[in-house]
Order: C-alpha cells, then structure tokens, then sequence
C-alpha cells in the first residue's frame, strides 16, 4: 500500500509525464532543462538515495501504468523534476549503442546510481562523457 506521499508522487507523475513529452517535441530539450531548474527545491525529508529510489519506482510505474506510456528520456525528466522539488541533485545520462543498428537511452544517475533504470545500463549503452546537470543554470548539453 502506498503512502499518500507516494501517491502524491504517482498522481503528479501521471500529469508531468505528457507535459514533459509536449514540452520535448515543442520546446525541445534545453526549454525542458530550464523550467526543471527554476523549480524550487524543497529540503529531503528522508535519506536521498532511498528517496530517490522510491521516487523513481513511482515514476517508472506511472509511465507503464498510467494514463501516457513515457519513453526513456519521458521518464528521466519526470524523475528528474520530482527529485527537484524534493531537493535531491541528480544528472541526466545519454548514452548511445549500436548492437542492433543505432539507438540512444536517457536513464537518471545520483553519485553514480542508476536510479530508474537497470544498474549495469551503462555497459549496454555507452554514455556521453559528462552527464547533463539539469539543475544547473546553465542550459547547454555538452
């Protein structure tokens, strides 16, 4: 049973995911970048990584279950921003493969922990060198 915390986070996750796959096909990645870091942090209530996990749980199963199927990159947004508003510092990855023609992945990383995504990600798909800091203020993708 869910908490009315999580459930919270699971009801607004069902709204962020398809503003977030709208504001990606009309604003683009960097306009989506900026409103996640101007949303204001709130301090973590409970340890980060734990938080962190859950919260990513909560995500993956609003974007299975609920009422839009988000993509990868759908999905870490929306984790990225509730991880915000719970003031928990995250960075986007990109990574790319070529296994079976050319595809890319987006997953979201906290000190090094996947957190929405399988743990061993990055051995399947190689990621960019430097993470995107979507709390930064600075809007570039390197």
């Amino acid at each position: 049973m869910l908490s009315r915390a999580e459930k919270l986070v699971f009801l607004r996750a069902c709204i962020t995911l398809p503003l977030i796959a709208l504001m990606l096909r009309w604003g683009g990645l960097v306009r989506c970048q900026r409103w996640i870091a101007s949303v204001s942090a709130n301090p973590a209530q409970t340890p980060a990584l734990d938080c962190a996990l859950k919260t990513a749980q909560l995500i993956n199963t609003a974007a299975h279950q609920g009422i839009y199927r988000a993509n990868c990159l759908e999905r870490s947004l929306a984790l990225a921003f509730e991880l915000r508003r719970s003031g928990i510092e995250s960075q986007l990855r990109i990574g790319v493969s070529s296994g079976n023609g050319f595809q890319a992945h987006a997953w979201i990383e906290m000190d090094g922990v996947v957190l929405n995504d399988n743990p061993f990600v990055a051995r399947e798909y190689k990621p960019f060198a430097q993470a995107i800091d979507l709390q930064s203020k600075r809007y570039q993708i390197v």
